[in-house]
């Protein structure tokens, strides 16, 4: 696709599945809203994006529920597509949605219902219930997240489905929300994860969720939104430039004090990310499961992350 399909004077563009192909990420709005941001995004410079981008037009909907259906559709056919929920649209992604997807993330700063099907990345513990299940593999903390945005791109690494929430920006970068806490992540943090949620390795869809274009102050949330997408964008592309490239793959052998074998570290030096290469009981077969080059640093010095703990109780 030579240029991005735009839309800014349409109110609703007829989407089809055949209008993506490899390589192109959709973009499909929900309701008229969209407009804002389409015109926010055109005022960007894209000219290194835009042939990643399809805009599919809106979706003729006002229910979250048909929505997901529609996103599921997309997601069978193994389309990747960003979707923006606006406020209009029932406030609750229902349960089937995430039983179709295979590692969901959410990025929130407020507990879910669904937490046993989701990984969560933005949480502020004062907002959460004492007896809350915390998972250093699937949860991630804002304090966390704040001292080492790597922690937040090896679990968006690899999900299929991934859910912004916007109440989990700071208040004073979400006005007009009803919803944000005065602490929260700014722009530019939500920015980079958006950047790792596109370069996740088996994208189906990202969901934008919350925006209010009637308590949308000078078009804040649009302009944001607009850069969101710009990030996606950008980190898709770096998902097919890796794609394109032969592995490039080092091996790092670590045997810890008190460790029972060695542990093998994986460099991919096309893209400077890290895997933890481990035995699974379930696939018979061993497996790469994501890590940080902190994770490898710390076990060179004999000291075993939290995650890397977890990830071997796992298999």
């Amino acid at each position: 696709m030579d240029e991005m399909m735009k839309t800014q004077d349409v109110e609703r563009v007829q989407g089809t599945l055949d209008a993506l192909s490899e390589g192109v990420l959709g973009f499909l709005g929900s309701f008229s809203s969209s407009r804002k941001i389409r015109d926010e995004f055109s005022k960007l410079n894209i000219n290194s994006i835009k042939p990643y981008l399809a805009d599919l037009g809106n979706a003729n909907v006002s229910d979250t529920p048909q929505l997901c259906l529609l996103l599921q559709e997309f997601y069978t056919k193994q389309h990747p597509v960003v979707s923006i929920f606006s406020n209009k649209a029932k406030r609750e992604i229902p349960q089937s949605f995430w039983e179709t997807t295979v590692n969901p993330v959410i990025i929130t700063n407020r507990p879910i219902d669904k937490a046993e099907y989701v990984s969560q990345i933005g949480i502020q513990k004062h907002l959460f219930p004492e007896d809350f299940d915390f998972n250093s593999r699937r949860h991630l903390r804002l304090g966390d997240l704040r001292s080492n945005t790597e922690k937040a791109e090896v679990i968006l690494r690899t999900a299929d489905s991934i859910v912004i929430d916007l109440s989990v920006l700071r208040l004073s970068d979400n006005l007009g929300s009803t919803t944000s806490s005065t602490a929260g992540l700014m722009v530019e943090e939500l920015c980079m994860i958006a950047k790792y949620a596109g370069a996740s390795i088996n994208l189906r869809s990202i969901i934008i969720k919350g925006y209010d274009q009637n308590n949308d102050q000078h078009d804040m949330m649009a302009k944001n939104i607009a850069l969101f997408l710009y990030y996606i964008l950008e980190g898709f592309k770096i998902r097919q430039n890796e794609k394109a490239q032969s592995e490039q793959l080092q091996r790092y052998s670590v045997l810890p004090d008190h460790a029972s074998e060695e542990m093998v570290f994986i460099e991919d030096q096309r893209s400077g990310r890290w895997w933890i290469e481990l035995y699974s009981d379930a696939a018979e077969e061993k497996v790469k499961m994501p890590c940080t080059r902190r994770d490898y640093d710390d076990a060179c010095e004999n000291n075993i992350s939290d995650r890397i703990t977890s990830l071997l109780a796992l298999a």
